[in-house]
């Protein structure tokens, strides 16, 4: 009996370790595709199909001895993600959309190197756009009064782009509407250690010596 458990987790690490690294051979293998301008979208499909059977696989392997895995979920959301990046009926909003349900702390602690350079190709080819996007509709959600769904919109807009002075002085502004004094002091605080030649600094300044009295 002994040895037939030192054998069962011998084996079920190194079942996970192969799935695992199948699975990151896929990823790194589609990103280089997906980053070549020759890259037909059959191409991609291909890859996509084949990063789906290996997610399977480590699925598998994983629920041998470990149950649900985060790592399943997130390569899940990240096919998904790629997938509706290249449909061409789908725009750059349903691609975040499946990057923001990877948790951060798993891109930064526990994504392998490839899953991690294709989140990133994907996250920094759509950024501009989902960037104008998000501020366009927080900022009409800030004018109406709306300041929960300002803020949910506005902090998705300085995320994909941090050059966005615009949206971090309305985020600013919409935590202090909502009652969030300290949130606002902070974020005009940001703004102005961060663009210290933009025009909004003055406005800033402003409002932190009407927060302090």
């Amino acid at each position: 009996m002994i040895g037939l458990a030192i054998t069962y987790f011998l084996v079920v690490p190194a079942k996970e370790r192969a799935a695992q690294d199948a699975a990151n051979a896929e990823l790194y293998a589609y990103g280089e595709t997906i980053d070549e301008k020759n890259a037909t979208i059959s191409e991609l499909e291909s890859r996509v199909s084949a990063l789906e059977q290996n997610n399977i696989t480590l699925s598998d392997s994983l629920a041998q001895y470990e149950g649900s895995n985060g790592a399943v979920d997130a390569n899940n959301y990240l096919i998904s993600a790629a997938m509706a990046y290249i449909d061409p009926n789908q725009d750059a909003t349903q691609v975040s959309e499946y990057l923001e349900l990877i948790g951060d702390d798993y891109v930064e602690t526990s994504s392998s190197y490839e899953f991690k350079e294709l989140y990133t190709y994907l996250l920094n080819d759509i950024g501009d756009s989902v960037a104008q996007n998000y501020y366009d509709t927080g900022l009409s959600y800030f004018n109406n009064g709306d300041y929960t769904l300002a803020i949910s919109y506005l902090s998705k807009a300085y995320m994909y782009n941090a050059n966005n002075d615009n949206a971090l002085y309305y985020l600013a502004m919409s935590y202090y509407e909502s009652g969030d004094i300290s949130t606002a002091t902070d974020k005009l605080n940001t703004l102005i250690e961060s663009f210290p030649t933009s025009s909004l600094v003055d406005k800033a300044r402003q409002r932190l010596d009407e927060m302090s009295y």
